[in-house]
């Protein structure tokens, strides 16, 4: 797929190169393109070429020559690396669900899903960004699926020291979905969120609120 933002810049007259086109991998791929206009480099090569600066029009151009290249050759790039279909499957048998995050469209998706899924890749759910308000890293798309899977919030865990500081997560710390649903406590009025990290496998309570 990196070939796609390579060919598409190229029939500009301009240069990106394969560590540069790397550089935003992940974003939606409009928002990709336009990461791509703001290096330096592009920018400078963008003036030497037209005389002018480059625009939001410019940016919608090279991404649906983009478009065209990457639907030319999307299915040849449906095959799991190494290890991910082993990954999945434990996780499952561990009745864990898997959300899929993805900076491609629904439309290119179509492709790739049914390509993964021969190589034996399928997930519980998959959300693309055209729909939603922004893709990575803006965490609309984690939102929705935890919508679609009914994960009724998120548990933020210090593993070095099973603590939590306020509810908030420390950095450079991980982040995982509850897996407790939430319990009532009658005589209090209050619902307390539980749930496990994934990672030390303690139990945490996240938040509290009164009813």
């Amino acid at each position: 797929p990196v070939a796609a933002f390579l060919k598409a810049f190229a029939e500009k007259g301009l240069t990106v190169t394969m560590e540069e086109a790397r550089g935003p991998m992940g974003m939606t791929k409009i928002d990709h393109i336009r990461e791509l206009f703001k290096l330096p480099s592009v920018t400078e090569q963008f003036k030497q070429n037209y005389n002018r600066n480059w625009t939001e029009e410019d940016v919608v151009s090279i991404y649906k020559e983009f478009e065209k290249h990457l639907f030319a050759s999307l299915e040849e790039y449906t095959t799991p690396i190494p290890g991910v279909i082993e990954v999945i499957e434990k996780l499952k048998r561990d009745g864990i669900k898997i959300g899929s995050t993805t900076g491609y469209t629904t439309a290119m998706m179509d492709i790739v899903l049914p390509g993964a899924a021969a190589h034996g890749y399928t997930t519980d759910n998959c959300v693309t960004s055209n729909n939603l308000p922004a893709g990575r890293p803006q965490p609309y798309m984690i939102y929705q699926n935890m919508i679609d899977l009914a994960i009724p919030c998120l548990l933020y865990c210090r593993c070095d020291s099973g603590q939590q500081r306020n509810g908030t997560h420390p950095r450079g710390n991980r982040k995982t979905a509850c897996r407790r649903v939430e319990q009532t406590h009658g005589s209090s009025q209050k619902t307390y969120v539980y749930g496990r990290c994934a990672l030390c496998s303690k139990h945490h309570c996240r938040t509290s609120r009164n009813y």
